[in-house]
C-alpha cells in the first residue's frame, strides 16, 4: 500500500511541483530516501511495487518518480515502460536508483528515457542535485536547511537579536527587523557547534515588517568571503542535520 508524507514546505503554492513518488521494495531504503526528500521540503508518497506505484499515480500524479531499478515481480524499467504508454503519466520524469554495477543496465535505463541514473548507496548531496535538476526552474547547487543559529551581524543596533533560519554553504536567511539595503556587504559571525565562523556576506534581498505578506522580516545573505575550513564546517553541519536519526540502509550491521 502506498504511503504519503508532507515535507515542511511552509506557505508555498507549488505543492504539486514538489510531490515525489518513491518506489522501492526494500523498506529500509524506501524509508531512507523518502525521509531525506521530506527534509529537502518535498512532499512524498511511497510504494513497494509497480502495481502500488501505478495505483498511487491514479489518485495523485507526482511531479517526479524515484524508483529502484530492481523491484519485486516487475522491474523499474517495467514501471517506466508502463508510464510512457499512459496518458497523464508519460511525461513524468523518473530517476533510477540502482545497485547494479553492470554499465549495460545504466545504458538501458537511459535509452528507455529515465531522467537520471544514480548508483546506490546514494548520498544526500547526489540525491539533492539530481532532484533539483529535474524539478526546479533554477536548480540550487548546494543544500539548504532550516536552522536556528545565533548570528552577529555587523552594525546591529543594541538589543536586536538576529538568527539564521535558513542555511546553505553559500549563504543564509537571517531573521531581523534591522534590514540593510540590497548590495550591502556585512561582517557576520555565526556560531556552529561551538565554533565561531567569520564571513563577509552581501544582502541580496530583504523583507521589512508588512512589506510582503506571509514573509518574516529579514535578509537573504550571500557569502562573499568565507574560508574553505568554515565552508566545510557549514557543509558537514548541513549533512548531519539531513541524515540525523536515519540508519544508513547500505551499511551492514
Amino acid at each position: 500500500m502506498a504511503e504519503c508524507a508532507v515535507g515542511d514546505t511552509g506557505v508555498r503554492d507549488d505543492r504539486k511541483s514538489r510531490f515525489v513518488l518513491v518506489v522501492d521494495s526494500n523498506p529500509a531504503e524506501r524509508n531512507y530516501t523518502s525521509i531525506i526528500l521530506q527534509r529537502f521540503e518535498y512532499s512524498v508518497c511511497t510504494a513497494a511495487t509497480v502495481e502500488e506505484a501505478l495505483e498511487s499515480m491514479a489518485v495523485a500524479v507526482p511531479a517526479l518518480v524515484i524508483s529502484d531499478a530492481a523491484l519485486q515481480e516487475k522491474s523499474g524499467l517495467d514501471l517506466l515502460g508502463t508510464m510512457r504508454q499512459r496518458e497523464g503519466l508519460k511525461d513524468i520524469p523518473l530517476i533510477f536508483l540502482s545497485s547494479f554495477t553492470d554499465p549495460g543496465m545504466e545504458e538501458q535505463c537511459h535509452f528507455a528515457g529515465c531522467a537520471d541514473y544514480l548508483r546506490k548507496p546514494v548520498t544526500a548531496q547526489e540525491l539533492y542535485r539530481a532532484v533539483q535538476l529535474v524539478l526546479e526552474p533554477v536548480p540550487r547547487k548546494s543544500i539548504r536547511i532550516a536552522a536556528y543559529l545565533k548570528a552577529d551581524i555587523g552594525g546591529t543596533p543594541a538589543g536586536i537579536a538576529e538568527y539564521a533560519s535558513v542555511l546553505s554553504e553559500n549563504g543564509m536567511f537571517v531573521r531581523t527587523s534591522a534590514t540593510r539595503p540590497v548590495g550591502t556587504v556585512l561582517p557576520v559571525s555565526l556560531m556552529i557547534r561551538g565554533k565561531t565562523l567569520q564571513v563577509e556576506a552581501m544582502v541580496i534581498y530583504s523583507y521589512g515588517f508588512g512589506g510582503y505578506p506571509y514573509k518574516e522580516p529579514g535578509m537573504g545573505l550571500k557569502f562573499e568571503s568565507i574560508s574553505p575550513a568554515d565552508r566545510a564546517v557549514i557543509g558537514d553541519f548541513i549533512i548531519d542535520q539531513i541524515v540525523t536519526g536515519l540508519a544508513d540502509p547500505g551499511k551492514k550491521e
